[in-house]
């Protein structure tokens, strides 16, 4: 965690030099110019990102008051000890301090120094304390909108972004809280306190001390014109690095095999040089406004001396005005450069806040006040239209699945049987139209209900961490250990897991330690002992070998006996015994019937078993011999 303390224009965790200042300062200002551009994008400012983390900041109550206020008294007694060297050399200077004027100014000094120590360090306090509050707030509230948000939200997101959301995004928000408020406060206070002290000692001489803080940001107008006019070719260069970068480590295999390493390398090394000469230029630019600036904001003294000097020499101001104007004027000034670091530190703050917002304002599923129950289980889609972000992916769908029966959802990729799957798993809702059970639509029904009679078994199934057992059960925590075995065993999967090292006490994580036909086997052993009468499956064998296909269709007939099933299909012959075949194109049903009545046709399911057929049939020819696939 960093933490910054601006004390007379000295901060800790700040850059050590110049040159890093520089650097950092230029690297950051990248991020702020891609985050200003998001934020166009995106109808989101600044402003209104502040707006937000100062709202949730001040959910922290007392505590976070307390902070404010202790941070402001800590801003304010870091210019004490300046005053009080202001009288003191006021009286030296006049010739009537004795002794105790001394001893009564050094005792202020030291008081100021402890009230100094002890505010900033009950701010610290009171400030982490009113962070972690929220942090365990936040975090809660995140957990309970994922619970309430659509299923087909995790579809489009990677778990490592959801993980992000609950640890870095949630403790940049504890960052901001903990030590950017505080801080800048302080930071803003001091110079504040500063200058009206100043002012108080000799306005003329305060006003020259401004004199930097003025000219310097015309420098950085000048960094940032050159930031806008090489931005799009900084995009563009770095795009293609890092494409170069991907396609030389993940064709690395290819590219050895085929002896293409020096061509590839070339490519490499000729996108890294391009970028790095690029950035050498741009930074060549850019450092010198900043160098500017930085020259401007540290000149100080020379603008005191130069005004003050001449002054003083000619009695318009009081040597003790001149002096502490000399002491304090560059240092009040030069902690100006903490603000603008804050700022970008700020940016930073945002791009978290920005990810938040969008998960703790999404819409959630609509749930009924007062639930219906299904009079049975037969799954209707009613003219049910959909689309992804604007773009359709279902139109006019209608269907009925039946108790007993197996309905299948055929069609080349993109035509919508995988949509319309996950619309009946109420992953969605529909844009129109509606999706029923038992005669009552979803959104009547509560999702609470309609989880307890879908089981949902895709091609990707996910083990947690935990034992086989634990996640077997997931299906029924009340379930005996009887019932689990026999789930196991209908699963097909009570064998292999007795040859584990802990047979159902095996602790797995994730989907590591197990073949994909045993993470299946162990699925749907799961949704065997929820043993919900309805049961929505993408084909769990696409990926399996012929002994874990066979296998895994001994469990499905175990699991999908008597229940309302859905299926997407992808390999057609599995679809001989199913009762209805629906047929997708373009996000509408164009055929249904059984298989024999489509296979006979010349519609778009002909096409596709004829397709199929002709892949099954494949064979490689050569001079000598042939490798006829069709028969292995």
């Amino acid at each position: 965690m960093e933490r910054c303390v601006p004390v007379a224009g000295t901060a800790e965790n700040f850059p050590r030099n110049e040159l890093e200042t520089g650097q950092i300062f230029f690297a950051r200002s990248i991020e702020e110019y891609d985050m200003n551009k998001n934020r166009h994008s995106h109808g989101n400012d600044g402003v209104t990102s502040l707006r937000y983390l100062l709202g949730i900041s001040s959910r922290g109550g007392f505590f976070f008051v307390l902070t404010l206020l202790l941070s402001v008294l800590s801003g304010i007694c870091n210019v004490l000890p300046f005053y009080a060297l202001y009288r003191l050399i006021a009286e030296l200077w006049s010739g009537g301090a004795v002794q105790g004027d001394l001893v009564r100014w050094g005792m202020f000094i030291l008081i100021s120094g402890v009230a100094q120590l002890t505010t900033f360090s009950l701010s610290m306090v009171a400030s982490h304390v009113t962070a972690f509050r929220l942090l365990r707030d936040l975090r809660y509230s995140l957990a309970r909108k994922l619970l309430e948000l659509p299923l087909g939200w995790f579809t489009g997101q990677v778990s490592g972004d959801t993980r992000k959301l609950f640890t870095e995004d949630v403790e940049k928000i504890e960052l901001f809280v903990a030590h950017h408020v505080p801080d800048f406060i302080r930071a803003a206070v001091t110079p504040v306190t500063t200058l009206i002290f100043l002012f108080v000692a000799d306005w003329r001489l305060a006003l020259v001390s401004l004199l930097p803080a003025l000219l310097s940001p015309l420098f950085l107008t000048g960094a940032f014109r050159v930031f806008g006019e090489n931005m799009d070719k900084y995009y563009v260069l770095l795009g293609r690095m890092n494409g170069t970068i991907v396609e030389y480590i993940r064709g690395m295999s290819v590219v050895r095999a085929f002896n293409r390493t020096a061509e590839s390398f070339g490519n490499y090394r000729e996108s890294v040089d391009e970028y790095f000469v690029f950035w050498k230029n741009w930074t060549e630019r850019v450092m010198k406004f900043y160098g500017g600036f930085l020259m401007t904001l540290e000149s100080g003294a020379l603008f005191i001396l130069g005004v003050g000097g001449p002054l003083y020499l000619s009695g318009a101001v009081t040597l003790p005005a001149f002096l502490i104007t000399l002491i304090l004027g560059p240092a009040y000034v030069a902690s100006i450069k903490q603000l603008y670091f804050f700022a970008s530190h700020m940016n930073m703050n945002f791009q978290g806040v920005s990810r938040l917002r969008a998960i703790l304002e999404s819409e959630p599923l609509a749930e009924p006040k007062s639930p219906e129950q299904p009079g049975n289980d037969r799954i209707e889609f009613a003219d049910v239209t959909f689309a992804y972000d604007e773009v359709a992916a279902l139109e006019g769908v209608r269907f009925e699945a039946k108790p007993g029966t197996v309905t299948a959802f055929v069609g080349v990729s993109g035509a919508g049987k995988t949509t319309a799957a996950l619309l009946a798993a109420r992953f969605y809702d529909p844009l129109s139209g509606a999706v029923r059970i038992g005669g009552r639509d979803y959104r009547d029904v509560g999702t609470k209900e309609l989880m307890r009679r879908v089981s949902i078994c895709f091609q990707e199934s996910q083990l947690f961490k935990g034992t086989i057992e634990d996640n077997i059960r997931m299906g029924n925590r009340d379930a005996s250990m009887k019932e689990v075995v026999a789930a196991s065993k209908a699963a097909r999967a009570h064998e292999f897991i007795l040859n584990l090292p802990e047979g159902y006490g095996t602790a797995v994580s994730g989907d590591r330690t197990l073949s994909g036909g045993q993470i299946q086997r162990i699925a749907i052993a799961r949704a065997i002992l929820k043993n919900s009468p309805v049961v929505i499956l993408d084909e769990a064998t696409s990926y399996a070998d012929p002994e874990n296909e066979r296998l895994i269709q001994e469990a499905l007939n175990e699991l999908l006996a008597e229940k309302t099933v859905i299926v997407v299909a992808h390999r057609l012959k599995t679809l001989r015994h199913v009762d209805t075949i629906l047929v997708f194109e373009k996000g509408r049903i164009v055929e249904s019937g059984t298989w024999d009545e489509l296979a006979a046709g010349d519609g778009p399911f002909a096409r596709l078993w004829q397709g199929a057929e002709a892949a099954l049939e494949w064979s490689v020819r050569t001079e000598s011999r042939e490798i006829d696939y069709a028969a292995r």
